[in-house]
Parts: C-alpha cells; structure tokens; sequence
C-alpha cells in the first residue's frame, strides 16, 4: 500500500472496499450503509437491454409479405399474357384486368416499407448493443481500479494505489475513470 498522495502518510489509510463493506450492514433485503460507506460505494454497473427480439419476426413477416405479394403479381402478370397459366392456377377472367393487378403495387410498396423500417430498427438495436458493450467494459474498468483504491481518513481523499491523481469522495468517479 503507498503512502496518502496528499499527506504522505499511511496511519489512517484504508483500502475502500473494506469501508464500504465494514459500512453496510445487511439484514435479509435491507442494507444500511453509514455516510462514507455511500460515498464511497461502486457506481451500479450499466444496465443492459435486448431490444429488437420482436423486431427479427417482423422482418420474417416483412420478407414474407412481400415476397407473397411478388409472387402473386408475378402469377398475376404472367397470366394475363398467357391463358394457360391463369387455368392451371383457377383464376378467373375477370381478375385478370389490368386494374385489379395494379392494385397490388400498393400492397408491395408497404410490404418493402414495412422490412426497411424493421431494418432500420436492427441496425439501432446493433448500434445500441455495441454502445451498451463500451459502457460496460468502462465499468468493469472502473470496478478494478475501485478495487484498488485507497481512502485517507485525515485528507478526505480517494486513490488508486500507484497513482498520483486524488479526489474527493464525491468526485471519486474522476479518479476511477481516469
């Protein structure tokens, strides 16, 4: 253990884990810490979420959707300018006009819009699961220095044994983090 980088002293040095669990007492769910155990206490590690689980199922139903309604006007087409194909798939003449194959554009149009929405969505969720994993390699970061750091009762300050920067209590997070 080095030395209080303010004071130079060790005498009222302790290592922070120890006050923080010497500092909470802890009966069944119920945790009372005193004021510098609090102080002194871990940041909680990021929490992290799973979104987009849904938004996989849309995308298959996006993908189906429009890939039934390619085929139906694929059918649709080809059996306008050949009747055998509309007799081996029972379809009757009078869909066969021009005007009910245009409507199934539309339907197409929202299908493929409906997979560049949920395509987006995905992308959003990766880049949200990458962010998620930096903050949480920071934070296990932090943890070890945590782990190391030193509190001196007489200077009131925070340190990670081996280094020269010091803080505060209330600005310990500056000391973890750099």
């Amino acid at each position: 253990m080095d030395a209080c980088p303010s004071c130079h002293q060790i005498d009222q040095v302790q290592k922070v884990s120890a006050i923080v669990s010497s500092g909470t007492v802890s009966s069944g769910t119920t945790h009372v810490s005193s004021n510098l155990a609090q102080r002194l206490s871990m940041p909680p590690a990021p929490t992290v979420t799973h979104a987009g689980g849904c938004s996989l199922v849309m995308l298959i139903i996006a993908v189906g959707w429009v890939a039934f309604i390619g085929a139906l006007a694929i059918i649709l087409s080809l059996a306008i300018n050949n009747p055998g194909i509309a007799s081996t798939f029972n379809i009757p003449p009078q869909a066969l006009n021009s005007r009910n194959v245009e409507s199934y554009g539309p339907l197409a149009f929202g299908g493929i819009l409906i997979a560049l929405i949920v395509f987006a969505f995905r992308q959003s969720a990766k880049r949200q699961a990458v962010q998620q994993g930096k903050a949480l390699a920071a934070w296990r970061i932090m943890r070890a220095k945590w782990d190391a750091a030193y509190y001196c009762h007489r200077c009131d300050i925070v340190y990670v044994d081996g280094e020269s920067k010091y803080a505060p209590p209330s600005n310990m997070r500056s000391v973890l983090s750099g």
